[in-house]
């Protein structure tokens, strides 16, 4: 793309426009350091450097809030943080990072995903285990075993993915459990509202060894990747 050379694309997200993002696009994190967005009304492609890229060590997921960029990078136990400028972005030497409390363990993080009315974030690890924390004081308020309280029928076994989607009262978090074969969707207080299970034309399970979802509402569609394949599942 111009001068650079993409290496691995390691995630991807929406990017809608805004303040400072003129046009919608789909944006892709590039190990090499750049963020590589398609504009779907014109085709075009660009290449965005990103400040910070030569201490990432292997950066595995991207989300946003308020325009700002976020880069969980589990071997540096850090979320990278930029700040928007026109189609690109900048570092703040004062937040470079998001600050969160040792007790986020981002060293065996899986995902993130930030809400985008009041920032809080949401970690998943391969573990099992999952975090609700409040960024403003890096405080966790819930975590798994709280789903296992308010309604969830055996314990995490691999949530690999997790994403906010809606807003306000209609809010739900939904979290892949590819360990053992389910999406759970729950409220931003940590209250267990569904689980669904999917399998495909041949009887096989979907869910089980997936390796990221996102969901549309009215009605319930949830998009998951699995090896090669993407599906759609609805109810």
């Amino acid at each position: 793309i111009g001068t650079h050379v993409v290496q691995n694309l390691v995630d991807i997200m929406w990017r809608p426009s805004g303040a400072q993002v003129e046009r919608d696009g789909l944006a892709m994190l590039d190990s090499a350091g750049a963020l590589v967005t398609q504009y779907p009304t014109s085709g075009e492609i660009r290449s965005t450097p990103l400040g910070l890229s030569s201490e990432w060590q292997e950066p595995v997921a991207i989300t946003q809030f308020s325009e700002r960029l976020y880069i969980l990078d589990p071997p540096a136990e850090v979320i990278w943080k930029y700040f928007p400028q026109d189609e690109g972005f900048i570092v703040d030497e004062g937040e470079r990072t998001l600050f969160l409390s040792a007790d986020a363990d981002l060293r065996a993080a899986s995902d993130i995903d930030i809400y985008g009315e009041d920032g809080s974030l949401l970690v998943t690890y391969p573990d099992g285990r999952i975090r609700y924390i409040d960024t403003a004081s890096g405080r966790i308020v819930w975590d798994e075993n709280d789903l296992l309280e308010s309604g969830l029928a055996a314990p995490l076994q691999s949530p690999v993915a997790g994403k906010f989607i809606g807003r306000g009262l209609n809010a739900s978090i939904f979290i892949l459990d590819a360990g053992s074969g389910r999406v759970i969707q729950a409220s931003r207080l940590g209250n267990v509202l569904a689980q669904y299970r999917a399998t495909d034309g041949r009887g096989q399970d979907i869910f089980s060894g997936a390796t990221d979802l996102t969901v549309a509402e009215t009605p319930l569609r949830i998009f998951v990747t699995n090896e090669n394949e993407l599906y759609l599942v609805t109810q």
